[in-house]
Formats: structure tokens, C-alpha cells, sequence
């Protein structure tokens, strides 16, 4: 292999390197935590689901890169539990799951009009959401089944179900 083909190879990692470094884009109707403080996402049942500050990077994988700085809340299902549906409540533990973050207390309430990330993991750096939205703006749409675990380049542009976005920057709240 040459070093110019090197160079262009993307680091090992596959879906899970190229989901970390993918940038959050806007989140859409049905994604996001609902006035009734329903987290949302469009999707399959996912193991992890995140509460991030918006400037906060993607998490990666456990032991060392799974809790960036800037994590408000993190929920676990572990493997020996059924994946949640969307619809669980912000800052609670159902049946089945574990809070992984904050370790001691629950997260603290979100602020209406403030911009949160949010990640929904089917498992590890799979994404089923990667997305940015202003608490108290959420459409609340039926979530509805994709077609596969949502990838994206580290550009943002390109996703496992087919569908083709606007570079991230052009989609995020000002």
C-alpha cells in the first residue's frame, strides 16, 4: 500500500469510528425530549441513550472514550435486557435499565429554549440518533422504523438508510 493510499484509508473502527466523528445535525419531528419530558427518537430500540451539552464531541467506545465531558444524563441496557423503545422518560431508570450518568443522583432538569444533544445507540457507536434540538421546540411525531442504524462520514453527509443531508453546519440551531 502506498502512504498516499494510507492516508486516505479511514482509521480502523468502521460504523463506530465514522459515528463518533460525525457531526449532530438538526433533530427531526419525533426526535429529542418532549414536553412531557419523553425522550424521542426515530429508530429501532437502543442500549444507550445520551443527554449531552451541544458542544460536547460524540462518545466513543468504553472504557476510556463512552463519557465525554459534558454528559447530563446517560441511560444503559444491558445485554441481558430487551433494547427501550423510544418514549422513556428523561432522567428516569424503567425497568431493565441502568443510569450510567450522573452515578450517584438523577440528571438534573433541562432548560426550556436551550439546545441539548442528543445520541441514541442501537449498541456501541451504532447511531439510531445523532442530532441537536432546543428543549421546549420538539415536534412530537410517531417514531417510525429505519431501515438500518443511521452512519455518517465524519462530513456528516451520508446514511445508512439511503438518505442524503445538508453538511451539519448549514442545520444546527443558531
Amino acid at each position: 500500500m502506498t502512504e498516499e493510499a494510507a492516508r486516505a484509508t479511514l482509521p480502523f473502527g468502521g460504523p463506530v469510528y465514522v459515528n463518533q466523528m460525525a457531526k449532530p445535525i438538526a433533530c427531526r419531528a419525533g426526535e429529542g425530549v418532549d414536553a412531557s419530558g419523553r425522550v424521542l427518537w426515530n429508530g429501532s430500540g437502543a442500549r444507550y441513550v445520551y443527554m449531552l451539552e451541544v458542544s460536547v464531541p460524540n462518545p466513543g467506545v468504553p472504557p476510556n472514550l463512552d463519557l465525554p465531558k459534558g454528559t447530563i444524563w446517560r441511560l444503559d441496557v444491558p445485554a441481558s435486557e430487551s433494547t427501550i423503545a423510544s418514549g422513556v422518560p428523561y432522567a428516569t431508570t424503567p425497568k431493565g435499565t441502568v443510569q450510567s450518568y450522573p452515578p450517584a443522583s438523577p440528571a438534573g432538569p433541562l432548560e426550556r429554549a436551550k439546545a441539548y444533544h442528543l445520541i441514541v445507540w442501537q449498541d456501541v457507536g451504532i447511531s439510531i440518533a445523532n442530532c441537536v434540538f432546543t428543549f421546549g421546540d420538539v415536534t412530537t411525531a410517531a417514531p417510525t422504523e429505519r431501515a438500518g442504524p443511521e452512519t455518517a462520514s465524519p462530513a456528516g453527509e451520508r446514511h445508512g438508510d439511503g438518505r442524503t443531508r445538508a453538511p451539519p453546519s448549514a442545520t444546527l440551531p443558531a
